[in-house]
């Protein structure tokens, strides 16, 4: 039901295919071609950013977004269920939400960093940078989470860490070391255990 993107991709593809000519590879021209053709890369570049754009917020429109907090829509374009590595931009409204928790759909906490945040001058969060690790994103289809503020947000389980429950009895640790410190960390829970000054 989404409208036809025929012209537009033919579009942003045409300068990709320009520069495919031999000539291009041989290193025969002068710098001002391939200037020229990196500037039709970049064109590409932005035309089919503003196409997948467009696209995946045709799909977000029709996606189940419901639930508490700020929706966190991750998508896998791939052919195969992914676990990987997301980033994400939020902005909060409440007034009252000082610290942030996220949920995938499940209603299980996520673990989930800050790697920036901006408060007011009452500490209360107004914008956020999150990265966290989104498991099992189904092949080219999408899971959403919840930003919500950590009062809402169940205790974060080894099973949400790992993705399995641990064994207690095999715990799996990881040691972080250089010349100034040993680290063991428990690959379950991310937990440092063990910290040396050397």
């Amino acid at each position: 039901g989404t409208a036809d993107d025929r012209e537009a991709l033919e579009q942003a593809w045409e300068p990709v295919l320009f520069n495919e000519a031999h000539d291009l590879s041989a290193c025969v021209m002068l710098d001002k071609v391939y200037d020229d053709s990196m500037d039709r890369y970049r064109q590409t570049k932005h035309m089919a950013g503003a196409i997948l754009a467009s696209r995946l917020d045709e799909v977000t429109e029709k996606a189940d977004t419901r639930g508490p907090g700020l929706p966190v829509t991750v998508y896998n374009l791939l052919g195969w269920e992914r676990t990987d590595f997301v980033e994400a931009e939020v902005g909060f409204s409440q007034p009252t939400v000082r610290s942030r928790a996220l949920v995938d759909s499940k209603g299980r906490t996520v673990p989930c960093q800050a790697t920036r945040e901006e408060r007011d001058e009452n500490g209360v969060l107004i914008s956020a940078t999150i990265a966290f690790i989104a498991r099992d994103v189904p092949a080219m289809g999408y899971a959403v989470y919840h930003v919500v503020d950590s009062s809402q947000a169940p205790p974060v389980t080894e099973a949400a860490v790992h993705g399995a429950p641990a064994d207690s009895n095999t715990r799996d640790s990881g040691v972080l070391e250089n010349e100034f410190y040993k680290a063991t960390v428990d690959l379950w829970t991310g937990a440092v255990t063990g910290l040396v000054l050397k």
